[in-house]
């Protein structure tokens, strides 16, 4: 998929799942009805593909990454 930065950047809260400050608007360059998600250029942790902006940006800021690996006994 070709995507190109959305501008302006909005205020995106740390990535979910490695909470560096990477998260990046993206917009795809292919027309379609879904083309907005944020995504970290650090882990590639990325949100769903949405219709607007601002949903995207709504989803990455709230999103909750589960813990994966040992549990506690």
């Amino acid at each position: 998929m070709t995507e190109r930065p959305a501008q302006p950047t909005p205020e995106l809260k740390p990535c979910p799942s490695c909470g560096k400050r990477a998260g990046v608007l993206v917009k795809s360059e292919i027309p379609t009805k879904f083309p907005y998600l944020v995504r970290c250029n650090a882990c590639g942790f990325t949100t769903g593909m949405v219709r607007l902006e601002s949903v995207a940006v709504k989803l990455w800021n709230e999103a909750k990454v589960p813990k994966s690996g040992k549990s506690k006994r």
